[in-house]
């Protein structure tokens, strides 16, 4: 929207979405976020809602296909897409209409991002007064660079994910910010932070851990999985336990005697480089967000119960 001829500025403030044009006069919107690719039934409930709304809406989507962008504009309907579509009406003084953009030609950036970027988002959801800090102690804390994290706050304020009040940001999308950290785990970060799996002779759920916590004894590290949620939220306990390490140690595997074995090790580790992934309320655990991550990408239903149980007791979804 930014750069569309007319518009000297957008400021967020919340839900509020307030467009200064060239001669200072502002025009304010409240957004309605909608994920995916829009149908006509979804796109009618917002007009219908639109005719309602003071101030008018601002629907903001993943990506609108030409006909619909044009079906919204006929209805005095104001939308932007990842794409680059949009249809902004500014009290009838202002119009600006572009529609036709395929949504490959401009994906939303924050599917772009790869592991770094993504512990950036991770850092986010984990600790959101991060957001308040300098940039320096938001890549201390992701383990990543200052590059990458500008970058990612740059992408994450175009995409509506997180916005100002005042000199403060703050994160405005918590769910869509969320939906985009778990996909990318199953299907980035988690095969990028492995060290591998391995069998440990040991088969009883309290040996194993006693015997990772004496192997690892002066390592930042801590239980992930269901050993972790058993901790921090009684539920389930699998027979396989996952194990994150901060520091890179080629010789974990020596430390705990473990064999590799790729197809039924009991044992999976972890290089997770992200320091604020080792914040958690319960000793030799990760943080909750993070074991709610593993628990919900798990085949297993009973994982995806213990993690319903986790976000009930941690109020992990929600964020604190």
């Amino acid at each position: 929207m930014r750069r569309l001829p007319f518009v000297a500025d957008v400021k967020v403030t919340g839900s509020q979405v307030t467009v200064v044009v060239q001669d200072r006069t502002r025009f304010r919107f409240h957004t309605l976020r909608k994920a995916g690719s829009l149908g006509y039934a979804v796109a009618n409930q917002v007009v219908n809602a639109n005719q309602k709304a003071d101030p008018p809406l601002l629907l903001v989507a993943d990506h609108i296909s030409r006909d619909l962008g044009q079906h919204l504009a006929d209805h005095q309907v104001s939308f932007i897409d990842a794409a680059g579509n949009c249809h902004i009406d500014l009290g009838g003084r202002f119009h600006a209409l572009i529609v036709g953009r395929r949504s490959e030609q401009k994906p939303p950036r924050r599917q772009d991002f790869r592991t770094p970027g993504y512990q950036v988002v991770f850092a986010i959801l984990a600790d959101s007064l991060l957001l308040q800090a300098p940039v320096r102690q938001i890549a201390s804390q992701a383990g990543v660079s200052k590059t990458v994290v500008a970058e990612v706050l740059r992408a994450l304020d175009e995409d509506l994910l997180i916005g100002r009040e005042g000199r403060q940001r703050r994160v405005l999308d918590r769910a869509t910010l969320l939906d985009s950290w778990l996909r990318a785990y199953e299907r980035i970060v988690r095969r990028s932070w492995l060290i591998g799996r391995f069998t440990l002779r040991e088969r009883d759920a309290t040996e194993i851990e006693d015997k990772i916590a004496a192997a690892l004894n002066g390592m930042t590290w801590g239980f992930g999985g269901t050993a972790a949620a058993m901790r921090l939220a009684p539920h389930y306990r699998a027979a396989e336990t996952s194990v994150h390490l901060l520091e890179d140690d080629p010789d974990v595997a020596k430390r705990l005697r473990a064999i590799p074995n790729h197809r039924e090790g009991n044992i999976w580790l972890f290089r997770t480089d992200c320091p604020v992934a080792f914040r958690s309320p319960v000793e030799n655990t990760v943080h909750p967000l993070l074991v709610y991550t593993e628990l919900v990408s798990m085949e297993d239903d009973r994982a995806r119960e213990a993690a319903a149980e986790l976000d009930r007791v941690q109020q992990v979804v929600k964020g604190r």
